[in-house]
């Protein structure tokens, strides 16, 4: 079963998600130098949503996932799961949970933003 009734509601919660990233300094102060994006396409939902990290800034936009950096491709309980940190990127990917589009060093190295990605969108979904 889908954890978002529907792609609205998904973008809603990144929308929140990145309003959160924004105020968050110390992940601001990581991606000074960064420049990718990550687009996010959830199977069950039919949902698209690319993350674009530039000099410093983080911003989100519906669609884009195939032109994005690296696109994570997967469900919604498997995109929940990453995000709220109960499972890593890399036993995601080694499991099949997740097909990547892009390179997989990229995909490594945008892994390590989960770490302040988990915090904001857990305050997103109001879990917290």
């Amino acid at each position: 079963m889908a954890v978002f009734a529907n792609a609205d509601v998904f973008v809603a919660t990144l929308d929140r998600m990145i309003a959160n990233l924004k105020q968050d300094e110390r992940f601001l102060a990581r991606i000074a130098n960064a420049s990718m994006s990550i687009g996010w396409k959830i199977t069950d939902i039919a949902a698209e949503y690319t993350t674009a990290i530039e000099k410093g800034t983080v911003t989100g936009s519906v669609g884009g996932a195939d032109t994005a950096t690296i696109a994570v491709s997967c469900s919604s309980e498997v995109f929940e799961k990453l995000l709220t940190g109960k499972l890593s990127g890399e036993s995601a990917y080694m499991t099949g949970a997740i097909r990547l589009r892009g390179n997989e060093w990229t995909a490594e190295s945008a892994a390590a933003y989960l770490y302040y990605f988990v915090p904001a969108y857990k305050t997103a979904r109001g879990l917290a």
